[in-house]
């Protein structure tokens, strides 16, 4: 089930890829530096692995990050980081073109 979870832009994982642009692939979250533990300690769940992709408008600038969590047993592969990153630039367009029009739909 997806999960919604507000972070800063200047900051951790989320932060470096708002801030780079780019999908960060990060195998071992809890040996990583960048990675903010509080939201797994706050709900008891456990990151074993993650991908953060950025989501943004037509003209290329970042306006949000999605993340792919917890894979499963297997590693995420180059197929699955193309298509995160596809979803996210689809949700960051479609997120521009709705507050430009206005519409929530």
């Amino acid at each position: 089930a997806a999960q919604f979870l507000c972070s800063r832009a200047s900051g951790g994982i989320v932060g470096h890829t708002f801030s780079n642009n780019r999908v960060s692939h990060v195998v071992d979250p809890y040996s990583d530096p960048r990675f903010n533990s509080d939201p797994d300690q706050r709900t008891g769940f456990v990151t074993r692995n993650l991908l953060s992709a950025p989501m943004a408008g037509l003209e290329g600038k970042p306006i949000g990050v999605s993340q792919a969590v917890n894979k499963g047993e297997l590693p995420f592969v180059d197929n699955d980081l193309a298509m995160t990153q596809w979803l996210a630039e689809q949700a960051g367009v479609r997120m521009r073109r709705g507050a430009g029009a206005g519409s929530p739909s």
